[in-house]
């Protein structure tokens, strides 16, 4: 009888042939079979051997040994071929990968006017288009496709390091006059970016210079243009640069706060001192409806109250806040607090008590080092 299951494509002999997954079941075929196969065919099958091709047992007619020992070598060898192509096709298709991920990742860099960096990874794609070349061509057919790519990269490098050489008068106008085709878009891009980098770290640097002056006011207009152009920045590129500059704008505005909250504390300070003849108390039952922080001593002047008075309501908008999930805020009128208590005795009850509070916040807040 013919076989006619566990048909399997031998690639090894190029032809159908059964497939058994022992040498016993193989043997057991022959044993029950080869009579009908052999008066079907006028050839039976007479032994077994492993294919390591198939990962299996195949029965043939051929009894010699040495013959199957031949087709077994014939079989390892092009296993041998198969594995070796395959392993050279995962290896070019690897650094293949690693050339476009670099080439990515030079626009990135050129956006941000990192040309050196930018360069230097340049020539780490040379080296592996060297190296995918010493593979067959079997293994990686899109060499070349891959090579017209690392060229536009070298060009559009070239181009970018050109432009960003002149004074920004002239890049302005050579941007302003670039062709928005599609084979100019990424130079375009690029340069914008890095017009719009460089306008944003000199608006930062002007509002830093303007709080170190005092003039919160133009410094606060100055950072709202900044975080605009950050917004606009990272519309495009979420990175560590936009990162920073949000530190920074963060930073100025708690200056800016800080400077406000100190020029309250002046004003009434200033005020108890032109209105206040003598000391006055606080009583336990005011400072009770302001707040749950209960001092344990009362104050002596008005000038003491309205500064502790200052400090439970800055509590009590640092539980709004955290209510509200509104958690920069918190941080923000933390360090005000913090701020405030650094001119206060603290010794004093009042002013444990509120620095007891306000660790706790710290502590909710992971702000505690």
């Amino acid at each position: 009888m013919k076989p006619t299951r566990n048909t399997i494509f031998c690639h090894g002999c190029q032809r159908t042939k059964m497939l058994f997954e022992t040498k016993a079941k193989a043997d057991n075929f022959i044993r029950f079979n080869s009579e009908g196969i052999q008066e079907e065919n006028g050839k039976a099958p007479v032994r077994s051997y492993y294919c390591g091709i198939c990962g299996g047992y195949h029965v043939t007619s051929n009894p010699s040994a040495t013959e199957g020992e031949k087709m077994d070598s014939r079989d390892r060898q092009r296993v041998e071929n198969f594995t070796r192509q395959k392993r050279e096709r995962e290896e070019a298709k690897a650094l293949a990968k690693a050339v476009s991920d670099r080439l990515d990742r030079i626009k990135t860099l050129l956006r941000f006017g990192r040309m050196d960096e930018a360069e230097d990874l340049l020539d780490v794609c040379y080296l592996d288009l060297e190296e995918i070349d010493n593979y067959p061509l079997t293994a990686y057919s899109k060499l070349p496709s891959l090579r017209r790519r690392v060229e536009k990269a070298k060009e559009l490098l070239i181009q970018v390091r050109e432009v960003l050489g002149l004074p920004e008068q002239e890049q302005h106008a050579f941007i302003s006059q670039l062709p928005r085709d599609r084979n100019r878009f990424s130079l375009f891009n690029i340069l914008r970016h890095n017009l719009r980098m460089r306008r944003m770290e000199s608006l930062l640097q002007q509002a830093e210079a303007l709080l170190d002056e005092g003039k919160t006011d133009v410094a606060a207009q100055i950072i709202n243009k900044c975080k605009q152009l950050v917004v606009n920045i990272a519309a495009t590129d979420k990175n560590e640069t936009t990162k920073d500059a949000n530190t920074r704008i963060r930073e100025m505005e708690l200056r800016i706060k800080l400077l406000a909250e100190k020029e309250t504390v002046n004003i009434c300070k200033s005020e108890v001192s032109t209105k206040t003849t003598g000391d006055e108390r606080i009583t336990e039952k005011h400072v009770h409806e302001t707040t749950d922080v209960r001092p344990k001593k009362m104050a002596r002047s008005k000038e003491y109250v309205s500064t502790i008075l200052l400090l439970i309501n800055k509590l009590e908008q640092i539980q709004k806040a955290y209510g509200e999930g509104d958690y920069d805020n918190c941080e923000s009128l933390v360090e005000i607090v913090s701020f405030i208590l650094d001119d206060l005795d603290p010794r004093d009850e009042n002013v444990k008590t509120v620095t007891d509070q306000l660790d706790k916040w710290k502590q909710r807040l992971g702000m505690t080092s």
